[in-house]
């Protein structure tokens, strides 16, 4: 079963001018889409990968298989700043489960004599700011609904990575029907410290999704400059 290319997305009218508006995900579903690519481009710019794929300057590879799930698709979507949205599909018994993973920089910062407090203060600010862009970017597409909002942690390269997670429920066309879904939108903001990374995990409401979840960020190595 094969996917199906992103639509366009709306310009957002602070796209030029902010960093946060790279937040969002390139979700690329079985059949329909739930959500599209960052608004630096009107359209992702597809990148041809054979096996292994790394982002440089980051160093952060992408394999193209992982934990069942099958890489479909690599896209750059800024012009500028080096960045990825990666997408994977699972399908058979398991499936149908859409996966994409966006890496950009993580946002610029003065921290010219600031305090630690007052850093750590700033960066949890803009990672708030980032995570909540990424939830509007999804709910301007679809009536979404709010199930649950939390922080995670995921223990990589012996570092808790810490992180924040909304699970959102909405219906939309996904493997070839419109049914009910849902969207598990978890944003690890300052990975490795200079980058940020965002998961985006789509399927039936319904389906047993955390189980694959896990599966699938336990199987991806976080390398690179985000393995420090």
């Amino acid at each position: 079963m094969q996917q199906q290319a992103s639509e366009g997305r709306r310009p957002h009218p602070k796209a030029p001018a902010t960093r946060l508006a790279t937040a969002s995900l390139c979700i690329f579903l079985l059949a329909g889409c739930a959500a599209q690519a960052p608004k630096y481009l009107q359209q992702p710019a597809p990148v041809a990968a054979q096996g292994d794929w790394r982002l440089e300057p980051s160093g952060m590879v992408f394999p193209a298989e992982l934990a069942g799930f099958q890489r479909v698709t690599v896209a750059r979507v800024s012009q500028t700043q080096p960045d990825a949205a990666v997408s994977y599909n699972l399908t058979g018994e398991a499936g149908p489960m859409a996966a994409t993973l966006y890496l950009s920089r993580a946002p610029i910062l003065p921290t010219v004599g600031l305090s630690p407090d007052a850093v750590a203060g700033a960066r949890a600010r803009a990672c708030r700011a980032e995570f909540e862009t990424a939830k509007r970017d999804i709910s301007a597409l679809h009536a979404t609904r709010l199930l649950e909002e939390r922080t995670v942690s995921l223990r990589k390269n012996a570092r808790l990575r810490r992180g924040r997670l909304a699970v959102l429920a909405y219906p939309a066309n996904f493997a070839g029907r419109r049914q009910p879904l849902r969207t598990d939108l978890a944003d690890f903001c300052f990975a490795g410290d200079d980058w940020s990374l965002q998961f985006q995990f789509t399927y039936p409401e319904g389906l047993d999704g955390e189980t694959r979840l896990a599966a699938f960020l336990q199987a991806l190595a976080w390398t690179g400059q985000l393995a420090d």
